[in-house]
């Protein structure tokens, strides 16, 4: 299970740059103690032409969160990211928001992933329930949390792909490719493709019917109300959502969602 991951991606009409009550919610996801290696190796997106606060590298545990803060509500960034390190090996975990708004978008997302292995997998549960307290308190609208190859994970939460010798490595590639073709219409127009966790705007659930007919044709072992959001989610943990049975109700989800979905050669 070692080349397995738990990604999760949340998008919220509210940029934690220009929401300063947001930062300590970020700053408690950076620095939850369920990532089961610290996130300390800094990485961030210059917003030209304003210069960068501070070079990447390693952030000293003890002024953490402090930095964490400056970095998140800069004017020279575009985004913030903490990894475990440098090096992407087996045992890589990260977390990334964006800190304002792209032109033509109206979300930012904050999405993070992190490594799967018999050794983590008992504290998975908590650190899904960690992302999903972050959810409420960034005011997330809408999202996902997956359960998959690690290079599909990291394609899904960051809407970038990735191959190998020209093969797609995400576990369902033409879902990802219309995603991302109008990634800036997903949360509005469109829904994400379910995932083993799926969060949908109240708009979008009672254009499905509302939760009862979710309940009825899916049978989500779990259903959480996030303030904007409702979340479902396929099986009681992360031990089981590669299971036949999330399988079985992922493609359910999605034929239930399939009116919302992006449609085959649709853009923004």
């Amino acid at each position: 299970m070692a080349l397995h991951a738990v990604g999760v991606s949340f998008a919220s009409r509210h940029p934690v740059r220009s929401s300063p009550e947001l930062v300590p919610a970020y700053v408690d996801a950076f620095t939850a103690a369920s990532w089961h290696r610290p996130l300390r190796y800094f990485l961030g997106i210059i917003d030209a032409p304003k210069p960068a606060p501070r070079r990447p590298g390693v952030l000293k545990t003890k002024t953490l969160r402090a930095e964490l803060a400056e970095l998140l509500t800069s004017d020279g960034l575009s985004t913030v990211t903490l990894l475990t390190s440098a090096k992407n090996d087996d045992r890589f975990a990260a977390f990334t928001a964006q800190t304002h708004l792209e032109p033509h978008y109206e979300f930012v997302r904050a999405y993070g992933r992190h490594y799967l292995n018999d050794e983590v997998l008992p504290a998975m549960d908590r650190w899904v329930l960690d992302m999903l307290a972050f959810a409420v308190t960034a005011k997330a609208a809408h999202g996902i949390v997956t359960v998959m190859n690690e290079d599909g994970a990291a394609a899904e939460v960051s809407y970038t792909g990735r191959s190998r010798d020209g093969r797609d490595l995400h576990p369902f590639p033409d879902e990802f490719e219309r995603m991302c073709r109008v990634q800036r219409e997903i949360g509005t127009k469109y829904v994400r493709f379910p995932r083993w966790g799926t969060m949908y705007s109240r708009e979008h659930v009672d254009a499905l019917g509302g939760v009862q007919r979710i309940l009825d044709v899916v049978r989500p072992a779990v259903v959480r109300d996030l303030g904007d959001a409702i979340y479902f989610q396929l099986t009681e943990g992360v031990a089981t959502a590669m299971s036949a049975e999330a399988m079985q109700k992922q493609r359910l989800f999605t034929e239930l969602a399939g009116a919302l979905l992006p449609p085959v050669g649709a853009r923004s």
